[in-house]
């Protein structure tokens, strides 16, 4: 029984640690919705593959999620934080509705949308592992020798670089665990770590330590409640919250 799981978890570690990486950054420059959009990117991207069966799913995807990256790059230069997040939704709204126009032709509406939203963690097989292994690494060391010039994010060129690896992240994420769980693991872990530490290391190590044991409970929650994996996933991640919640209303009592 334990063994069904090895894969899976390992999938959820991988997960965590390159999503907490990249969603400290998200909540440092204050985009907090460039994660969700690029997902929706993504998405579109395997929508319009469907129409496209000679090119493998990947290729649109990372097309969708490239253009994301020159429009996010672009938004930048724009100094309302507000302005800026509210072009960035624009994007977001019209690649889902992209996304439900194209579905719409399909007749596995239902089954695609669930995959776009939630996938599967617990069907994730030894090849896609290896392959976001190797993503993931190849980015981090990326990411690990300009670390000073990601966390400037001054010079436009490493800002396009942000986007660019992020997207391929992203890419390779919501073909395993959907939108709503990228956008879970982007974001909560690295809010909660934020919220109670100071060092970006100290951050990353905490926001992933909460995102691996909120994903096991969450897998726990569909075996024991009869429920998808990915949903439980999802709705487990408002323990750390509600933790936070309490945490903080006891750290400011007298």
């Amino acid at each position: 029984m334990i063994s069904l799981f090895i894969y899976p978890f390992l999938g959820i570690l991988l997960l965590s640690l390159i999503h907490c990486y990249f969603g400290l950054h998200v909540i440092k420059r204050g985009v907090i919705f460039a994660d969700l959009a690029l997902s929706q990117l993504a998405a579109l991207g395997a929508c319009v593959s469907v129409f496209l069966p000679f090119l493998p799913v990947m290729v649109p995807s990372l097309f969708f999620t490239a253009l994301g990256a020159v429009l996010f790059t672009s938004f930048s230069f724009i100094k309302d934080k507000v302005q800026q997040e509210i072009l960035i939704g624009i994007v977001y709204v019209i690649s889902a509705a992209l996304c439900m126009a194209i579905m719409s032709k399909s007749v596995l509406q239902h089954h695609q949308l669930s995959a776009m939203l939630v996938g599967d963690i617990l069907m994730i097989t030894p090849h896609a592992l290896i392959k976001m292994l190797a993503i993931y690494a190849a980015i981090g060391l990326f990411h690990w020798f300009f670390r000073a010039s990601f966390h400037q994010h001054s010079h436009w060129f490493f800002t396009f670089l942000f986007y660019a690896t992020f997207g391929m992240v992203v890419t390779s994420s919501v073909s395993v665990v959907g939108i709503l769980l990228v956008f879970a693991y982007l974001i909560i872990p690295a809010q909660f770590a934020q919220s109670f530490l100071h060092t970006f290391r100290h951050q990353l190590y905490l926001g992933t330590l909460v995102s691996v044991l909120t994903s096991v409970v969450g897998i726990l929650m569909s075996i024991y409640l009869d429920l998808p994996t990915g949903s439980s996933i999802v709705c487990a991640f408002v323990l750390p919250l509600l933790s936070q919640l309490a945490l903080k209303g006891l750290l400011r009592k007298p």
